[in-house]
């Protein structure tokens, strides 16, 4: 289980849709729905009841997206409480763009990103394995 799974997890179930949220992410379908598989299969229950017109969560499903949400939010809280430990102000932000993608064409956005904060942008071409 990672943080990818579980992201797509909770935007799966607040769309009610796999299309939808493929759509706010800018990620195909398949590989939302392949990452969704492999976290059902992790947690050996299944999380979402899918048919033609929406996509509603198990019970199960309920339970670990308020569980997943209380990790959330304590994830955040934690880590800014360390960073103010250290004097750290710095944000890391890490972009994965598929290797046939350019580059190119997602620096506008993040010429943007970096005017509204202070960001540093670290651009590496590296090969999937």
């Amino acid at each position: 289980m990672n943080d990818l799974q579980i992201d797509y997890f909770m935007a799966v179930a607040t769309n009610s849709s796999f299309t939808k949220t493929s759509e706010e992410l800018f990620v195909s379908q398949p590989a939302i729905s392949k990452q969704i598989a492999l976290l059902e299969r992790e947690l050996g229950v299944k999380l979402f009841i899918r048919n033609n017109r929406r996509t509603e969560l198990t019970e199960a499903g309920k339970r670990y997206f308020d569980f997943f949400s209380r990790y959330k939010a304590e994830m955040g809280n934690i880590k800014h409480e360390v960073s103010e430990l250290d004097g750290i102000t710095a944000q890391t932000i890490t972009i994965g763009i598929l290797e046939r993608t350019l580059h190119t064409q997602y620096e506008p956005g993040f010429i943007v990103a970096r005017e509204k904060s202070p960001l540093e942008l670290l651009i590496e071409n590296k090969e999937l394995d």
